[in-house]
């Protein structure tokens, strides 16, 4: 699946969930607060943030550090709002480090904030195409976990 027919499915199946809102490539908000991130895709639901990010770049490891940012150095904590981010990545150019390292950084997030970070990762399994299936089965996941907060 290219990056066009995953962002058309993955807003398909987030909206029938009934978000509270949905924006993209807009600045993450709580309430009055802005915080200088742009989320490809953004949907808030009362128990938390669903976040999507669509890499293809050579630095895909900007798309998870600027979580690490926002939850190390924000005062996003405060309310203990729930994000739930499912990143996917559609080249890794040839090179594992950029996939091993925005699985390392993300997983690293999920353990520093237990109940607060969720992260979803999923690589190219070839060089511009991620499975439909497992686009469908994470955002499921991603879903459960913003929806029903588990």
């Amino acid at each position: 699946m290219n990056q066009k027919d995953c962002k058309f499915l993955v807003c398909k199946m987030i909206e029938s969930a009934g978000p509270l809102l949905r924006k993209s490539c807009r600045q993450l908000e709580r309430g009055d607060e802005k915080f200088r991130i742009r989320p490809d895709e953004y949907f808030k639901f009362p128990q938390g943030h669903l976040l999507i990010e669509y890499e293809q770049t050579k630095r895909p490891v900007e798309s998870i550090s600027k979580y690490w940012w926002l939850l190390h150095n924000t005062t996003w904590l405060r309310t203990r709002e729930r994000i739930v981010l499912v990143l996917f990545l559609f080249n890794d150019y040839g090179n594992p480090i950029r996939s091993e390292t925005i699985n390392t950084l993300g997983c690293e997030l999920e353990k520093s904030f237990p109940g607060e970070f969720t992260f979803f990762f999923l690589p190219p399994n070839d060089p511009n195409e991620i499975s439909e299936s497992k686009v469908r089965d994470t955002i499921k996941k991603a879903l459960i976990r913003v929806v029903k907060h588990n």
